[in-house]
């Protein structure tokens, strides 16, 4: 069984981990079609990788309602 602090630890992570994928959500929802073809190499990319982010900050969501549980 983990200790208050590791529990403490654990959300800290995942709060820390939904912060940067936030912010890649952010910047990639804010380029225009020929930056994120740049960047991503398509749109469809692009896409693949927004739903894999916003798929991951609701895992961690998750995770943390459990440990705060």
């Amino acid at each position: 069984m983990s200790t208050l602090a590791e529990i403490e630890a654990q959300i800290a992570e995942l709060e820390e981990a939904n912060e940067n994928l936030h912010d890649s959500l952010d910047a990639a929802e804010a380029m225009d079609d020929a930056e994120a073809i740049e960047f991503f190499g398509s749109l469809d990319e692009r896409d693949e990788a927004i739903e894999a982010w916003e798929a991951a900050i609701q895992s961690n969501l998750e995770q943390i309602a459990e440990l705060e549980g």
